[in-house]
């Protein structure tokens, strides 16, 4: 399977839980190409942006929803 082939997945979760999502991201099978926001933001790029394109380009959204998340902006 090359990796346009793979389904993507949008990893969204709260800042304050970074390790869980890290451990999550990693509990991803390799045949799933994931964006994880630590792996695809460049410094200097818009966030918004770059969570924006993440968003259209993925199959699959997986929301780790935490009383962090519930609080957050």
């Amino acid at each position: 399977m090359t990796r346009d082939e793979r389904k993507h997945v949008f990893i969204s979760y709260s800042w304050k839980d970074a390790s869980a999502a890290e451990q999550v991201r990693n509990s991803i099978p390799r045949e799933f190409e994931v964006w994880f926001d630590k792996e695809r933001i460049r410094p200097g790029e818009s966030i918004s942006h770059a969570i924006q394109e993440g968003l259209n380009a993925s199959d699959y959204y997986l929301l780790l929803i935490s009383e962090n998340s519930n609080q957050s902006d």
